[in-house]
């Protein structure tokens, strides 16, 4: 049985400049886009949250293989806590939700938003957003679990020469 391991957020500047540039605001969401199944329950907040998402790679994104970014589609502040288990290598991993620079866009020339970008390896990725985050009304929210589910491609097999 392998030993179940908490995988750091990727940190390497190309998949960030990778996932800033699939996710920008000024282009329409991505197909592989999904908001989460069942989304985290806002409390102790008029204002609420926008619908978190989580994205994978795919033909219409430049997100490399085996990486979820998890996105909540506003200006916010840091907090919460994201949590995944891969069920295909029985692997998992815990870490705050950040923020995360994005290109300049159209709508707003400092654009920030709350971005997790997690290395969870190729699999059926089971994950819940939950805890205190700032909501882009400044108001401190406690998230009650929410939960979703994805299937994360692999790293496609080099190919070797004849």
């Amino acid at each position: 049985m392998k030993r179940t391991t908490i995988r750091r957020p990727a940190v390497r500047p190309a998949i960030a400049i990778a996932a800033a540039g699939a996710l920008a605001v000024a282009a329409p969401i991505a197909a592989q886009a999904k908001p989460f199944d069942t989304p985290p329950n806002p409390v102790f907040c008029s204002g609420g949250i926008a619908a978190p998402h989580s994205y994978v790679q795919a033909d219409d994104n430049n997100l490399p293989p085996e990486l979820i970014a998890y996105v909540i589609n506003e200006r916010g502040g840091p907090g919460a806590m994201v949590s995944w288990l891969n069920l295909s290598q029985l692997e998992t991993g815990n870490l705050l939700f950040g923020t995360e620079d994005l290109e300049p866009t159209e709508l707003d020339e400092d654009f920030v938003r709350p971005i997790t970008l997690v290395e969870t390896g190729a699999g059926t990725v089971v994950s819940a957003m939950y805890g205190l985050y700032e909501n882009a009304r400044g108001e401190l929210c406690l998230l009650l679990p929410g939960v979703t589910t994805d299937q994360v491609p692999s790293a496609p097999a080099a190919q070797t020469a004849p």
